[in-house]
């Protein structure tokens, strides 16, 4: 009785069928059905790609351009070879805006093009006035970071430049943006190569390509130095701020830098300073009265020097003695200022090596030490700093004839710190004869001299080193 009733008990569960959610049968059929579709998808791309017009390439021959890039490439310094990729290289961009100078633009136009550019001589007359009238635009600090990291170092923070080396931007950039809007975002752009004439001074430089910056920086940099430092006086009243879409329409055009040349030469920079802003009748007279007053000041002036000019000199000695005591009592520490102040104003120049660069900058690595051992060196090194250098010189065997600015601004303390530093470094100070470290003392007698870039640059010859 008990096995029956367990029997009966059990059968309902036993007999109870498991119902599923997919049955073998479908799945069997979806994995068919996707099966075809891949199929049929795949036959069809296929079909089409096999459908497309097969383009046909033909291998360029680059030995003629290999060639002239490796020769061009030789004497170059600076880079860091990439471990493990053959030909490749990585160097930074000052050191490679650098090396383009160095190497000229010529080299590498030579590898893109069989002729070479030709450049026309400079105009004559290339510095029209401008007359100033009300500011047509808010100065545009947008471009200033840009602007300070990439072109300060020539064209200076002021925009002034560096007479004989590179060209002001003060009224010339509203001038050149007056003549044709274009030619300033083409510069920045394509660089430019040739001799021109900005207020009165010559130059014969390069200006290298800027395409590495974006379309926004260049427009930011180009409307920053169009409206500042009193540019924005001289812009028509017309002036439209530059944008990145203008910058991007320039690009591509494959210009060289004596393309750029040619473009400023077809520039009518006379007609564009007599422009849209006659001057005002009241601002010509108070040009007029301030020209009378600085007269009247400078002559002034003049009678004062003789009588101020004993008491400057007693002063000055009075100075002398009191930096010169303090210094008897308590050492010159230079070696840190020193490097400071290379870093901070002469490395764009002269190299982190003190190798300079060939052709434009000179070598402070040997030279130094020449300087410094001639019979007058320790006081023409400073006035180099205090005043600075004009004319052609001849550096183990190598021409230059550019211009050294003055450093005035810089304190006693900082010149005479950076002259031990460039003498004792880099393998120099085994080659002084009789070195005693500057002092401050030492760069204060030789303030207020007013000697000019030429007078430093006739002493200089007379060191009898050339």
């Amino acid at each position: 009785m008990t096995d029956k009733n367990t029997s009966n008990n059990d059968t309902p569960e036993t007999n109870q069928e498991v119902e599923y959610l997919f049955s073998a049968k479908l799945l069997r059929t979806l994995a068919v059905s996707s099966g075809i579709v891949a199929t049929i998808v795949i036959v069809v791309v296929l079909t089409l790609s096999s459908s497309l017009d097969q383009a046909s390439y033909v291998q360029v021959d680059t030995t003629q351009y290999d060639q002239t890039l490796q020769e061009a490439a030789q004497a170059l310094e600076g880079y860091t070879m990439i471990e493990g990729e053959t030909g490749r290289a990585t160097i930074p961009i000052e050191q490679a805006m650098r090396l383009m100078v160095q190497q000229g633009l010529d080299e590498t136009q030579m590898a893109l093009s069989s002729a070479p550019p030709q450049v026309a001589e400079a105009p004559e007359d290339d510095a029209p006035e401008l007359v100033a009238g009300e500011p047509v635009v808010e100065p545009i600090l947008d471009g200033e970071q840009a602007y300070l990291s990439n072109c300060a170092s020539c064209h200076q923070p002021t925009g002034q430049g560096i007479t004989g080396a590179f060209p002001t931007l003060v009224q010339h950039s509203a001038l050149l943006y007056r003549a044709e809007r274009d030619y300033l975002g083409n510069l920045l752009l394509y660089g430019l190569q040739g001799e021109i004439e900005v207020q009165g001074s010559s130059y014969n430089g390069v200006m290298p390509a800027w395409q590495q910056l974006s379309d926004e920086q260049i427009a930011g940099i180009l409307n920053y130095m169009t409206t500042n430092w009193d540019n924005n006086r001289y812009l028509p009243e017309d002036f439209t701020a530059y944008s990145a879409d203008d910058i991007a329409a320039l690009r591509g055009q494959g210009l060289s830098s004596a393309d750029v040349y040619e473009l400023r030469q077809g520039l009518d920079l006379r007609a564009a300073a007599q422009g849209d802003a006659a001057p005002a009748e009241e601002e010509a007279t108070e040009e007029a009265a301030t020209e009378e007053e600085a007269a009247t000041e400078e002559t002034a002036t003049e009678e004062e020097a003789a009588t101020e000019e004993t008491a400057e000199e007693e002063a000055a000695e009075e100075t002398a003695t009191e930096e010169a005591t303090e210094e008897a009592t308590v050492s010159f520490e230079w070696q840190e200022l020193g490097e400071n102040v290379y870093n901070s104003n002469c490395i764009s120049c002269h190299q982190a090596n003190g190798q300079g660069i060939v052709g434009a900058f000179p070598p402070l690595v040997g030279h130094m030490p020449d300087l410094y051992n001639a019979d007058g060196g320790e006081t023409y090194l400073v006035n180099l700093q205090l005043y600075g250098l004009q004319g052609q010189i001849q550096v183990e065997g190598q021409s230059y004839n550019g211009v050294m600015p003055a450093w005035q601004q810089l304190s006693n303390e900082q010149i005479a710190a950076v002259l031990n530093y460039t003498l004792t470094t880099w393998g120099n100070e085994a080659e002084l004869n009789d070195f005693t470290p500057y002092v401050p003392s030492d760069i204060e007698p030789q303030r207020g001299l007013g000697l000019s870039p030429q007078d430093v640059y006739e002493q200089r010859g007379a060191l009898g080193l050339e």
